[in-house]
């Protein structure tokens, strides 16, 4: 089975409405305060859904990009941080809902667009060699000269030299 994006997206998304019966212990004995806590929690993540969401990119849709994002290749990685880094994101569609509240949902569609957009076009980093400048004993695949730690390498499977990449 392969765990998309969509999936950590929906684990968020159960956590952002379904926290509240988290502390269904906790409040046994005050059964309506967890019934006014649920119906305050989902009407925010609704409204939130509702001021955020453009015709270019919806809530769910975005939760998507940017777990897309963070996915590390390792889903017993990728799960433990994922939803967390979701649910920040939600709490600045929060900050957002609430800006667009007063100054128009354009405001906030147009603050939210960026915030994902940040994720996306965020630097991807370099692979970290040690030593840069020391043969590190990698050649290319092309032309069989050295791969100097200093230099990039594409990926393990196509190693080539700085004159060789794409």
């Amino acid at each position: 089975m392969r765990v998309g994006p969509g999936f950590y997206a929906s684990i968020a998304l159960l956590g952002i409405v379904g926290w509240p019966f988290l502390l269904a212990d906790v409040l046994r004995n005050d059964v309506g305060i967890l019934i006014v806590l649920v119906l305050a929690n989902t009407t925010l993540a609704i409204t939130v859904w509702r001021y955020v969401s453009s015709p270019s990119l919806s809530f769910f849709g975005a939760l998507e990009v940017v777990a897309s994002t963070m996915m590390t290749g390792c889903a017993n990685v990728t799960i433990l941080f994922v939803p967390v880094v979701l649910w920040f994101v939600y709490l600045a569609a929060v900050f957002h809902t609430a800006i667009g509240i007063v100054r128009g949902r354009g405001a906030a569609q147009t603050a939210w667009i960026g915030l994902v957009h940040r994720f996306v076009a965020k630097p991807k980093p370099e692979p970290f060699i040690p030593f840069a400048g020391v043969d590190s004993g990698i050649r290319c695949s092309v032309c069989g000269v050295a791969i100097t730690s200093g230099d990039r390498v594409v990926c393990q499977k196509r190693r080539l030299c700085e004159k060789h990449l794409v």
